[in-house]
């Protein structure tokens, strides 16, 4: 039996089982370990095996602003959580409301738009456009429906759904305002920059 702290990596890179093929290298640091592999023993870096959500961020309006009174407008003044938050990775950035991912993978996107003040009936149909063609072409993706009044004067709706980021840099996404019904001009799209009305959130499930 060896003394304590005896046993150097010159020693572990011998054969340690009796009949079955050496380990080449030792462990180099604590973030790797060994497994046998049909009697070789075989170095693993935990951190492709720890699990756990590698991606997850959320972006919210940052102020109010009135409907544009036409289809196809797409929400454009965002800015990350800064709240009571902490963002996991940083795989999604934005500019002037396109979304941009830098991670391939599956993910989960939740979205949510808040209205209010309407001075007339108001129906609305946000929705989620992406594109896999750095944004020459788009396709919904998902689309949600309310409707505020006069007499029921705030609403909100929104959606969840999965989607495939196969090639990071070519992949984008967009949140319109309305998609086939405008928001009206006298309707308030609700933002805020110290809490959350309406956002969309990004959440990394697995590889694709």
């Amino acid at each position: 039996t060896p003394s304590d702290g005896t046993v150097t990596n010159a020693k572990l890179a011998q054969d340690i089982i009796s009949g079955e093929t050496a380990l080449a290298v030792a462990p180099a640091d604590t973030d790797e370990f060994l497994v046998s592999d049909a009697g070789t023993l075989k170095r693993i870096d935990y951190s492709l095996i720890k699990g756990g959500i590698s991606s997850a961020q959320e972006f919210r309006l940052q102020a109010d602003q009135a409907g544009s009174g036409s289809t196809e407008t797409v929400l454009t003044n965002w800015g990350e959580n800064n709240t009571d938050y902490q963002a996991i990775g940083s795989a999604w950035s934005q500019s002037s409301g396109i979304f941009s991912c830098s991670s391939t993978g599956i993910y989960l996107c939740t979205f949510r738009i808040v209205i209010s003040g309407a001075s007339g009936n108001d129906a609305y149909d946000p929705s989620v456009d992406i594109s896999t063609d750095s944004g020459s072409n788009y396709n919904t993706r998902a689309t949600a429906w309310e409707y505020v009044s006069t007499t029921d004067t705030g609403a909100s709706c929104g959606g969840t759904f999965m989607f495939d980021v196969a090639t990071a840099g070519t992949f984008r996404l967009k949140f319109k305002q309305s998609d086939a019904n405008d928001i009206g001009t006298t309707s308030t799209i609700k933002g805020d920059a110290s809490q959350s009305e309406t956002n969309i959130v990004f959440v990394r499930l697995g590889d694709t």
